[in-house]
């Protein structure tokens, strides 16, 4: 202790008290009472933002004793951090059990939020310490607060994936199960984006409404779908979740996962019963979809479940071939060219056909294909153009189409496709 004229006074004395944080920080508890019983500053020094102080520290290393001991001699149990921890924060956080039970016990603030909004629970749930979270349950712990991303303990722990977690709040807090955050997602939609199978079949078994919407108009199905979430599509289909439900934008599961190439994902909704035949607000089926943007697999999957959409046409008279062909997707183009059911010689409103656009967007891959398959290059559209005038006679493409078709009329489709190997433009 310090002294004046003699006289010993109360002020905290620095060397004690920096002994203390470090006795504190070490869990040597005799010199932790040596530095007490020396005058040191129970609470660390006033410092305005601190890092820590020796309650904070021991508690996070898990030095029961030294906890008791600084609780016994008047440390502040709710004291915070510069990130708004307090001891009760850092003992979860740390697996601390026997201190996390000890600031139970003396009454610890149990739904203090840091300066991220996370309680003692929230930050246990979000890295799935199971125990953890029991034992603040268990003592009365809010399960309802948001964090200051919305998230609360259910969503953060089915989102990350801790089923025994998502388990043991469902059992003490089953209304919870359905709360949403202000963009919709409650814990389902989460568990079905991060692709967690376990904590979606943890939530429908709990009896979760299995085909609420996001903002979006979403269903976990459509988050799982365009995430490539296969597992978890599989576990919503098994508990008959809405197959064709569309979204704000018109899309319904398959042509989300259609859109974003997922053929494995489209295999299994189109087995389920999924309808091919739906548009989105731009009028894209699944697809016209996935022809689009050169998607060949997932081509190949809904013309051979569903051959007669092949020859759909949206409200301009595009057909997956002739979007495939405007792409520039010379294996789509080939994979529904083989199709029987898929005609060639479609006509848009305009009266052309996927040869036209292949020719007036220069895409030679498609151009070849089309020849080889025995597209008819005489055909006219709405103009009274073949595909050649759109291309200069010198234009390389104009005359490798001639010479294709010369070579077709000659000899046959074989000794083109030959020649289609063997040719380099």
């Amino acid at each position: 202790m310090a002294t004046t004229m003699g006289r010993r006074t109360s002020a905290p004395d620095n060397n004690s008290t920096d002994k203390l944080f470090k006795s504190a920080q070490l869990g040597n508890k005799e010199d932790v009472i040596q530095a007490l019983n020396d005058g040191a500053a129970v609470n660390g020094p006033n410092y305005k933002e601190i890092v820590s102080n020796p309650l904070l520290s021991a508690a996070t290393r898990g030095h029961t004793d030294i906890v008791i001991i600084l609780l016994d001699r008047g440390a502040k149990i709710d004291i915070v951090n510069k990130h708004g921890h307090q001891a009760l924060h850092l003992a979860g956080r740390n697996n601390r059990v026997a201190v996390l039970r000890e600031l139970i016990k003396r009454n610890a603030p149990l739904n203090t939020q840091d300066y991220n909004g996370y309680t003692a629970l929230q930050s246990a749930a979000r890295s799935g310490n199971v125990l953890i979270v029991q034992l603040l349950v268990k003592a009365g712990a809010k399960t309802d607060l948001e964090d200051h991303k919305g998230y609360t303990v259910l969503t953060s722990a089915s989102r990350a994936g801790h089923y025994e977690v998502v388990e043991e709040i469902l059992n003490n807090d089953p209304a919870c199960k359905d709360r949403a955050d202000d963009k919709g997602y409650a814990a389902l939609h989460c568990a079905a984006r991060s692709g967690d199978h376990l904590v979606v079949e943890a939530l429908l078994r709990h009896k979760c409404k299995k085909d609420a919407i996001i903002n979006t108009g979403e269903t976990a199905l459509h988050l799982a779908a365009r995430n490539n979430r296969l597992a978890v599509c599989r576990e919503l289909l098994q508990h008959q979740v809405a197959l064709d439900i569309q979204d704000y934008q018109g899309y319904t599961p398959l042509q989300s996962a259609s859109r974003s190439g997922f053929d494995l994902v489209v295999q299994l909704l189109l087995k389920a019963g999924a309808r091919t035949d739906l548009h989105d607000h731009n009028g894209y089926t699944a697809l016209t979809s996935a022809a689009r943007s050169g998607y060949d697999k997932v081509v190949e999957e809904i013309v051979s479940y569903d051959p007669k959409c092949a020859d759909a046409a949206d409200d301009r008279g595009y057909t997956a071939l002739h979007c495939a062909a405007r792409s520039g997707h010379h294996l789509v183009v080939e994979v529904l060219v083989k199709k029987p059911q898929c005609n060639k010689h479609a006509l848009t409103t305009h009266k052309e056909t996927a040869l036209h656009l292949a020719a007036r967007d220069g895409k030679k891959e498609v151009i070849e294909t089309l020849v080889q398959y025995g597209i008819d290059v005489s055909m006219k559209d709405n103009r009274g153009k073949v595909a050649q005038d759109y291309l200069t006679t010198d234009n390389e493409n104009y005359i490798h189409i001639q010479s294709l078709v010369d070579d077709r009329n000659k000899k046959g489709s074989k000794h083109v496709s030959r020649k289609l190997k063997s040719t380099h433009i």
